[in-house]
């Protein structure tokens, strides 16, 4: 199961609509690491300070003019500026909402997902701010 399905959306008659959204997530045991339910969706992105750290080189990756780059999880600490052990704890979470792509391999390897909704979403957020921020 992952941690936020799509599925179709429907209006209050049932019918299905053309459009999909993040459904319910599951029930999680309280020492799990995901997503709890007393905690916005975008707290558990970007409020561990290395998640918010590996969600901003994802922005910055799809941002740059230069070709998005595989790293490993040793490259990606590196890259990101956090410890292994932070990726090794958070990228399986920034993968399942596509943030990351993870890459097959041997190795695993994970590239930044430009396609992502919610790496897009990021990118927009950054550049209002930034837009409404040069104007200060």
């Amino acid at each position: 199961m992952s941690l936020f399905d799509a599925t179709p959306a429907t209006d209050d008659d049932g019918n299905a609509d053309e459009s999909t959204r993040l459904a319910d997530p599951p029930e999680r045991d309280p020492s799990d690491t995901g997503w709890q339910h007393d905690e916005l969706p975008i707290e558990f992105v970007l409020s561990p300070p290395s998640r918010f750290e590996l969600a901003v080189h994802a922005v910055r990756t799809v941002t740059n003019d230069t070709p998005l780059r595989e790293h490993n999880k040793s490259e990606l600490s590196d890259a990101a500026g956090v410890s292994r052990h932070a990726v090794h704890e958070h990228i399986d979470a920034l993968a399942e909402l596509g943030v990351y792509d993870e890459l097959g391999g041997a190795i695993s390897r994970y590239r930044a997902n430009p396609n992502s909704i919610i790496l897009n979403a990021l990118v927009t957020v950054n550049e209002q701010i930034e837009e409404r921020a040069a104007r200060l």
